[in-house]
């Protein structure tokens, strides 16, 4: 018979044991008062643990609240078109290809920029 390894315990209860090793770790904890006291309060434990996790309730304790979204629409749109020109560029080697696409994205972020500057909240009154 082999010694009982301390996941064999966890394993014995959670019943993750073969049948041949499950009868042969309980002889060893019946045989053995010390670990018989270990595996009964490995027992309490879990008992204890699944009731717990069966009444909890969590909920979150800090709230984030943004004051206005992190990307304007336009800044979003320049961004999205500026990964996109990115990842296309390698089909672009030409230099026409080059040009035009960062010709785009230059317009796309001098569009936003321009978006950000004429909001209604950034006029002066």
């Amino acid at each position: 018979m082999n010694p009982v390894r301390p996941e064999e315990l966890s394993a014995l209860l959670d019943g993750e044991l073969s049948d041949e090793r499950d009868r042969e770790v309980r002889m060893h904890i019946a045989e053995n008062p010390a670990l018989g006291d270990e595996f009964r309060l490995l027992e309490q434990l879990d008992a204890e643990w699944t009731a717990a996790a069966r009444t909890a309730q969590f909920s979150p304790v800090a709230r984030v609240r943004l004051k206005r979204p992190a990307l304007s629409g336009f800044g979003a749109a320049a961004l999205v078109l500026g990964l996109s020109v990115l990842r296309l560029s390698p089909k672009f080697i030409e230099p026409v290809g080059i040009a035009f696409g960062l010709q785009a994205l230059g317009l796309v972020i001098l569009l936003a920029f321009a978006a950000t500057l004429t909001r209604p909240d950034r006029l002066a009154a």
